[in-house]
């Protein structure tokens, strides 16, 4: 769960410090903060590579995991509203509707069936691999931190919100009922949205261009 991700737009926000107590939050807190240029080195390489051999299947596949991931992160932010897209450590209130009832962080599952989609479609088996390992390595320490002020700022109700959804994947049935928020309009979804619609676009159009050059 993204801690910006987790306050509504509408609500009042707290600042919270940003002390930690652990290298590791530490280096959460710092991906946190560049999330939106550290992954452009691995889809540069993505589209400068050669492609490797066209399978339609897996790339049906991986264009399954876009529409997903992009589906859920929409299903999410529904929830949440534009204040996904902040840099700063303000928080709001919890959510735990929509996708929140089933998965401690939407967000991030969406951005990895987004990479592995990506990946799928560079044709490059090898690429899938280091895509997670990369997604892997960047998200854990951010959850970490982000969860290390969850609890600060609710001591008594993450916690509990915690022992009940699933920090990653869901259970097969949903295990937490919360009651739904007013959801946020489309209009601002889609706006706060639209990065990721655009690179989405972005990166699709240069992997057709480069399998036509190519």
């Amino acid at each position: 769960m993204s801690i910006t991700a987790s306050a509504r737009q509408r609500d009042p926000v707290v600042a919270v410090s940003t002390a930690t107590p652990s290298p590791r939050v530490s280096l959460g807190y710092w991906i946190f903060r560049n999330r939106t240029w550290l992954p452009i080195p691995l889809g540069i390489l993505l589209i400068v590579l050669k492609p490797g051999v066209l399978e339609t299947r897996v790339l049906w596949v991986g264009a399954a995991c876009i529409l997903a991931g992009e589906a859920i992160r929409l299903w999410a932010v529904r929830h949440i509203g534009g204040v996904s897209r902040t840099r700063t450590t303000k928080i709001g209130p919890l959510v735990m509707s929509g996708p929140y009832a089933y998965t401690r962080n939407p967000l991030y599952v969406g951005n990895w069936l987004l990479w592995s989609g990506f990946a799928l479609g560079s044709s490059l088996r090898w690429m899938v691999l280091l895509s997670w390992t990369v997604f892997a390595v960047q998200h854990v320490f951010v959850v970490q931190w982000e969860e290390h002020l969850l609890a600060q700022h609710y001591p008594h109700a993450y916690p509990r919100y915690a022992t009940i959804v699933p920090r990653w994947w869901p259970w097969p049935r949903r295990s937490h009922v919360a009651p739904a928020p007013k959801l946020h309009p489309w209009n601002e979804v889609l706006f706060s949205e639209r990065g990721t619609l655009a690179a989405i676009v972005s990166v699709a159009v240069l992997l057709i261009a480069r399998r036509l050059i190519g």
